[in-house]
């Protein structure tokens, strides 16, 4: 739910209208609305709302109010012309460090300038006479997307514009921004015994890498599943949280304990993230997925316990 009640399009600003000066007081008043009837929706706000303040002490303490209640921010301003001169070098992101606090603790918003007016002014395609190859060095539009995109730690992509021109012009950009958006989660290694014991214990370390640009907010479980024939074992080993950020590696340590009444012979060994009975993709082939949702990455062999 976006709190837009105030300020041309909803952002907290009067620049293309009747040029008042919203107060303090004002802003506050209308988030503190929202904060009121709005209590199970996650609150999103224009960092425009924010910066229109002209006095940066009170700019600092909206921002701090914003956060402290749980809102988020969107960005509607990437790749808008005026937003070139300014802030061309950081993708016409004017307020980074807003969103780099914003981020890790909930999800943010990405929109595009209307896709038809980014074009015909050649700022998509960094045309010679265009601001985006004036001030940016010839970053095309695309490159603009997704410097912003990480920047923003964006988890929620919006455009303006027809459906199918977008999709029609951009159909691998399309893919690979679905993809880095939010967190993408990429096992690389799982490290346990080849060989256990039935009832024994055993260190277990799983490392990930997360290649999108924000952490997943949501406490997912991660589960181990040991697997045979006729029977299977499902193993809390841990879960996935806000620390899962991107940048660097992802190490899950457990102590796996195996089961004392598992049969002596070989096991599949597979590893699933999931929210109560659903579950999430990770970043493996499909081909090892299996009807569950968890992906079978090796074996080992268990003998019997004494």
């Amino acid at each position: 739910m976006d709190i837009g009640s105030v300020g041309d399009w909803g952002e907290g600003h009067s620049w293309a209208s009747s040029r008042r000066v919203l107060s303090f007081a004002v802003r506050k008043a209308h988030i503190d609305l929202h904060l009121k009837y709005f209590k199970r929706s996650q609150l999103m706000i224009s960092d425009d709302y924010v910066h229109a303040l002209e006095d940066h002490a009170e700019r600092e303490t909206l921002h701090r109010y914003i956060l402290e209640n749980g809102i988020s921010y969107r960005d509607d301003s990437i790749l808008v012309n005026g937003n070139f001169s300014g802030s061309g070098k950081t993708f016409t992101v004017r307020s980074p460090d807003t969103f780099a606090a914003a981020y890790p603790l909930r999800p943010t918003v990405l929109e595009l300038e209307h896709y038809g007016k980014v074009k015909s002014l050649g700022n998509w395609d960094a045309s010679p006479d265009s601001a985006a190859f004036k001030s940016a060095g010839g970053r095309s539009g695309a490159d603009h997307l997704r410097g912003a995109l990480g920047l923003l730690g964006a988890t929620y992509i919006g455009y303006h514009g027809d459906a199918r021109e977008w999709l029609d012009d951009n159909p691998e950009l399309t893919k690979e921004l679905l993809n880095r958006c939010g967190y993408w989660l990429f096992p690389m290694s799982l490290d346990l015994p080849s060989t256990m014991v039935a009832g024994s214990t055993a260190p277990l370390r799983l490392t990930i890498e997360n290649r999108g640009v924000a952490p997943p907010y949501h406490p997912y479980e991660l589960r181990l599943k040991i697997a045979r024939v006729d029977t299977s074992r499902e193993i809390p080993i841990g879960k996935a949280d806000r620390s899962w950020l991107p940048g660097k590696p992802i190490h899950v340590q457990s102590q796996l304990i195996l089961p004392k009444d598992l049969k002596p012979d070989r096991h599949a060994v597979s590893i699933g993230l999931f929210e109560g009975t659903r579950p999430v993709e990770l970043a493996l082939k499909s081909s090892i997925r299996d009807s569950t949702g968890f992906y079978q990455i090796t074996e080992i062999a268990v003998e019997a316990g004494k």
